[in-house]
Formats: structure tokens, C-alpha cells, sequence
């Protein structure tokens, strides 16, 4: 193409593109188009309409004690209470209902005697749990001669 073609390429082009712009259809397609997006986005969850909640919420749990090794032969767990039973937690809303107990550190057994221990053990937290309080709870055991 010469150097006259292509301005006359140009110019035809120019005015397509002034008639196009001219046209007042075009502004609703543009904003019939931006109202499209912005439903898709809602629609395919990348945008909230409503704030969601992101605080933790406050749970009551169970507390667990986890025994590791094991007591001399001749010897038995009599019994054993965690003191308090519950704690309360901030649960993040990813966990919420799904958190049923905590568990303590372990306790070690290997070593123990015949007699009473009061213990005081610490409580593992999952990864964005709070643990409201002390994060400790005592844990008595008693240990006795088995039959």
C-alpha cells in the first residue's frame, strides 16, 4: 500500500469509529456490559454483597489429657481428673463446630510410684485458637498397685 492508500485506510476508519462513538447505544451496551461483570463476580463469590462475620467466636471444649509412656509392672492408672473439664476458646469461623476438645501436652508416665500427683499441664491450641484465660489445667492422678 502507498502512502495515499493508507491514509484513506485511516480516514475511513476515522469515521466508522466517530459514527460508532456517536451512537447512543453505546453508552448502554458499556454500562449494560459493567453491570454484567460486577453480577458475575458476585455470582462466582469474589465479591460479598453482605459483610461476613470474621471474628473469632467464643466455644466451650472439653479438655483432653494425653499419657505417654508407661507405668512399672505391678502398677495401674487408678484414676485421673483435669481440673477445669472445659475451657473456653476463640474459634476462628473456619473451625467453628468443628473443634470438639483440646488436648494437653503429654503426661509422663514411665517413672511414677504408687501415690497421688497433682500436675499442672499445659493445653495445645490449634493453629488461630485462642485459649481464653490460663492456658493450663491441673491434673490429678492416682496410681495404685493393680491386683
Amino acid at each position: 500500500m502507498n502512502r495515499q492508500q493508507w491514509r484513506s485506510f485511516a480516514q475511513g476508519l476515522l469515521r466508522k469509529l466517530q459514527v460508532l462513538f456517536r451512537d447512543e447505544d453505546l453508552y448502554y451496551r458499556f454500562f449494560a456490559l459493567f453491570l454484567a461483570i460486577i453480577l458475575w463476580s458476585f455470582a462466582g463469590g469474589y465479591g460479598r454483597l453482605v459483610a461476613i462475620d470474621q471474628h473469632p467466636a467464643p466455644a466451650v471444649v472439653a479438655v483432653i489429657p494425653r499419657f505417654s509412656g508407661e507405668l512399672a509392672p505391678g502398677l495401674g492408672l487408678q484414676s485421673f481428673v483435669v481440673i477445669p473439664q472445659t475451657l473456653t476458646a476463640n474459634v476462628p469461623p473456619g473451625l467453628a463446630g468443628t473443634l470438639e476438645a483440646l488436648v494437653t501436652e503429654p503426661i509422663q508416665l514411665t517413672g511414677l510410684a504408687a501415690g497421688e500427683y497433682d500436675l499442672s499441664i499445659g493445653v495445645i491450641k490449634p493453629a488461630g485458637v485462642e485459649i481464653v484465660g490460663s492456658s493450663t489445667v491441673q491434673v490429678k492422678l492416682v496410681v495404685a498397685a493393680t491386683q
